[in-house]
C-alpha cells in the first residue's frame, strides 16, 4: 500500500465507519462484517468522560482490532498530548485531536510527526485537526 495520504486520496471519497455501537464481545465478526461490505477504514471514537461526557473505548480496543482496515482515531479526550502515543503504538492508522482538547494543541501535532504507523512504518501516519 502507497503513504496512506496518497490512499487516501487514491480511494476517494470514502467513508469511516464508527465502531462505536459495535458488540465488543463479538469485536472479530463485527469487523468482519465491516469488511465484507466493502469498507475501507474503521472509525474508532475515543471518549475520556473529562473532555466531553461520555466514556468510550481506549487503546487496548484500537490494539485489538485485527483487520487490514485503516485504524481511524478519533480522541476526544482532555490533553491527547499525554496519551496520544500509547493510541499510536495500538495501531491508529489515523489520529485526529481536537484543537480545544488541551493547551497544547501545536505539540500534539508535532509529536505526531516524528511517531511510525506501529502497522507499516513505511506507510506514514495521518494527522487530523477537528474543532467542535
Amino acid at each position: 500500500m502507497p503513504g496512506t495520504v496518497q490512499w487516501l486520496r487514491d480511494v476517494s471519497p470514502t467513508l469511516s465507519v464508527g465502531i462505536l455501537t459495535a458488540d465488543l464481545t463479538a469485536l472479530g465478526s463485527e469487523i468482519s462484517l465491516l469488511e465484507r461490505a466493502g469498507a475501507r477504514l474503521a472509525h474508532v471514537d475515543v471518549m475520556d468522560g473529562c473532555f466531553c461526557p461520555m466514556m468510550t473505548v481506549g487503546p487496548p480496543i484500537v490494539r485489538a482490532l485485527k483487520t487490514p482496515l485503516l485504524k481511524d482515531v478519533h480522541l476526544m479526550i482532555r490533553d491527547p498530548l499525554e496519551k496520544v502515543a500509547e493510541f499510536v503504538a495500538a495501531g491508529a492508522d489515523i489520529v485526529t485531536v481536537h484543537a480545544e482538547a488541551g493547551p497544547h494543541f501545536h505539540r500534539t501535532l508535532q509529536q505526531m510527526r516524528s511517531m511510525k504507523n506501529a502497522n507499516d512504518p513505511e506507510r506514514g501516519l495521518v494527522r487530523g485537526a477537528a474543532v467542535g
